[in-house]
């Protein structure tokens, strides 16, 4: 009979010593072998987002369509929680601690940092937030004079050419649903955003960006392109460059109608069959 969930998290993580350096021994992952092929990929990609120097993944544990990644890193340590959503692996959470870094088994680093399904069940684990609501509007950040969005797990920002602009913009963005997105059938959407103007006259807008970190691994032979209406002129088909797994748009001049939102969304086209 197979023992529950909970008992094989703790024996797949009982077995690892020191994840600070100098590392110890690890655990053996657990999982299917492709889920944890897959998590080994792209957890170090997605947790980079938060770290200095390249993560090193030592454990991996895989059940059905969540996982726990324990890594290290520099001077941070942590454990990223994921979840399998569109054939992707979205990172949900990812509890970090910092400081000079002590060996630490990973049980014990789980309960210190009190990370759900580390110490329960992984049954426990989804990911939050993502539906079909209307995404908030964020304030802007007092410290890069940037408007930002950190909805779903996304880091998107909007960085206007004049910082004055910002006390009149409203950004906000969410993740594409799975009925929205690859691979559902004819679907190719990644992300969707606004962007509003709440003065009372039209504001101009030359030489904006837009750039959005995403919590899942993009593929980098596809063709990302965003699209935005209800502006003067509507951006369309515009291509984006990918780097650290954020795509970074340029935005050409344009002008928002006040209390207009201006709506637009990130696909991801497929590259052409040679």
């Amino acid at each position: 009979m197979a023992r529950p969930l909970a008992g094989r998290l703790a024996a797949a993580l009982a077995g690892a010593l020191a994840i600070a350096t100098p590392p110890g021994l690890r655990a053996d992952d657990a999982g299917p072998h492709g889920d944890v092929a897959a998590i080994r990929h792209d957890a170090p990609i997605l947790i980079a987002h938060w770290t200095n120097v390249p993560p090193r993944i030592d454990d991996v544990v895989v059940e059905g369509d969540d996982a726990l990644a324990v890594w290290s890193g520099g001077a941070r340590a942590g454990i990223a929680t994921m979840h399998r959503r569109s054939a992707r692996w979205w990172i949900v959470q990812n509890a970090i601690r910092t400081g000079p870094q002590r060996p630490v088994t990973a049980p014990e680093l789980a309960r210190e940092l009190d990370v759900p399904g580390a110490v329960a069940s992984l049954a426990a684990i989804h990911v939050t937030g993502i539906d079909d609501g209307v995404a908030p509007f964020q304030p802007p950040d007092a410290d890069t004079g940037e408007l930002r969005d950190r909805t779903d797990g996304f880091d998107a920002a909007l960085v206007p050419p004049d910082p004055t602009a910002l006390a009149s913009l409203r950004f906000g963005g969410r993740a594409a649903t799975p009925g929205e997105m690859p691979p559902t059938p004819g679907e190719n959407g990644f992300y969707f955003y606004t962007l509003e103007n709440r003065s009372d006259a039209p504001l101009a807008l030359t030489g904006a960006a837009l750039r959005v970190w995403f919590p899942f691994v993009l593929d980098p032979s596809r063709r990302y392109v965003t699209w935005l209406g209800f502006v003067e002129p509507e951006i369309r088909a515009l291509h984006g460059s990918l780097r650290d797994n954020t795509l970074r748009f340029d935005l050409p001049a344009m002008t928002l109608t006040p209390g207009k939102p201006a709506l637009g969304e990130i696909d991801g086209n497929a590259a052409p069959a040679p």
